[in-house]
């Protein structure tokens, strides 16, 4: 089953990598997976991490939207939904 994951993302860094290795290593094909990073204008190096994760084309889709601003956890989730595959 093909699944759709959007992460909304705020100065979250120190979350990111391990997210993702996570996802890695869960008894799930991740080709499967399309993960959709919604940033909400971090301060941090959020965007760098997300952009230079080395195992991104293991991963059936991989996007990151830039909102620029802090659009709010309702309204950034409704941009990723937007830009899903499905």
């Amino acid at each position: 089953m093909k699944m759709d994951i959007i992460f909304v993302i705020y100065n979250s860094s120190k979350w990111i990598v391990p997210c993702l290795e996570s996802l890695r290593n869960a008894d799930y094909t991740t080709k499967d997976l399309y993960l959709t990073f919604v940033d909400n204008g971090s301060h941090d190096e959020s965007v760098n991490l997300i952009e230079s994760y080395r195992e991104r084309d293991k991963f059936g889709g991989y996007q990151i939207i830039k909102a620029g601003q802090n659009l709010g956890f309702g309204k950034a989730n409704n941009l990723g939904v937007k830009s899903t595959t499905k």
